[in-house]
């Protein structure tokens, strides 16, 4: 046997989906559609300014401080000849390596001179340009 709905729960399903779409709607009644543009007035908004990713960050102070401590940590290392290979600082803690170890072999020396390079505190990433080069 069916029992019978009360006058409540009639209310309470249509009141649900009413306060869901009032509530969807609600978002259009200030008019600017997400950029402060339709009756609600505001006008054009630019986009908001974004840090630059760290290959376009301009080069800091700490920048040129944090190429001077990666190449200290390079010419540490006994198994990467440091002699060879240039640290440039790019900006944002990157780092850039160029030239050709003169560790023994070639791909050791490589791989160990980005372990280190990424090691020091302060980097945030490591450019790798260096090259093999056969002596």
């Amino acid at each position: 046997m069916r029992q019978p709905v009360s006058a409540t729960s009639t209310r309470r399903a249509i009141a649900l989906p009413l306060a869901c779409a009032a509530l969807a709607l609600s978002g259009c009644a200030t008019g600017d559609y997400g950029y402060g543009g339709g009756w609600g007035g505001g006008g054009y908004r630019p986009p908001q300014e974004r840090p630059l990713p760290p290959s376009q960050a301009p080069v800091t102070e700490y920048d040129a401080q944090l190429g001077t401590r990666v190449y200290q940590a390079l010419a540490r290392d006994p198994r990467i000849g440091s002699a060879t290979i240039s640290v440039i600082p790019r900006g944002g803690g990157v780092i850039e390596l160029q030239g050709s170890p003169s560790g023994i072999p070639k791909a050791d020396a490589i791989a160990q001179a980005l372990r280190v390079a990424g090691s020091v505190w302060g980097v945030r990433g490591v450019i790798n340009k260096m090259t093999m080069t056969s002596d």
